[in-house]
């Protein structure tokens, strides 16, 4: 009988660690299909895309398959090599770079939102926003268009700010949780996604 019991404790336990070897696995294979696509993706298809940082040939052959017509730049830092690619194949192609210096740990305050939203608005479509891994800064802003331009839920806006694009608030070193409170900061300012009016709100 004990020796029954333990071959039923012995097949659990491998059951276990097979299961959670699958779903390491799993989860490993879709964060290395968001590393190799740049973690790009259609937030509101023909007028606004969200990626991570891509080089510039990957930028480029992007900007002529989807017919990117503005590229807001979510990271900042005018003097790496980087921007300097990037601002160069916007240039050479003749269309308009934004560039917003936000950061995955800094809350931003709703005047600065507002005015992320009013410059989306402006900008020609389809526009391609990203951050360095297209997870936390391209999802905040995301979910802002989509609550303030595309008028959806505040609870359907927010699915831009998920594990699927690779966005885990708390995850050992990263403190994204920041994009999170924004969005939710802007929400309560703007109880109804088209409250925010040409000019930007007063600090909340």
């Amino acid at each position: 009988m004990r020796i029954f019991k333990q071959s039923g404790w012995k097949r659990r336990g491998l059951a276990l660690a097979a299961s959670i070897t699958t779903l390491l696995l799993g989860v490993g294979l879709y964060v290395a299909y968001l590393l190799a696509t740049d973690n790009f993706h259609a937030v509101d298809p023909g007028k606004l895309y969200r990626s991570g940082q891509m080089n510039p040939e990957t930028l480029k052959n992007t900007i002529r398959r989807w017919g990117i017509q503005c590229v807001f730049n979510l990271r900042g830092d005018g003097n790496s090599d980087w921007y300097r690619g990037e601002t160069n194949v916007l240039e050479s192609m003749g269309l308009p770079h934004h560039d917003f210096a936000l950061s995955a740990g800094r809350r931003l305050g709703v005047a600065e939102m507002d005015s992320i939203v009013q410059a989306l608005k402006a900008a020609p479509k389809p526009i391609l926003i990203h951050c360095n891994g297209g997870a936390d800064r391209s999802a905040l802003v995301s979910a802002l268009y989509c609550y303030s331009i595309l008028e959806e839920p505040a609870s359907e806006a927010d699915r831009q700010l998920t594990p699927f694009y690779g966005h885990i608030p708390y995850f050992h070193w990263r403190y994204s949780v920041a994009m999170d409170e924004s969005f939710a900061l802007y929400v309560q300012a703007h109880p109804h996604s088209n409250a925010v009016q040409n000019g930007p709100s007063p600090e909340h």
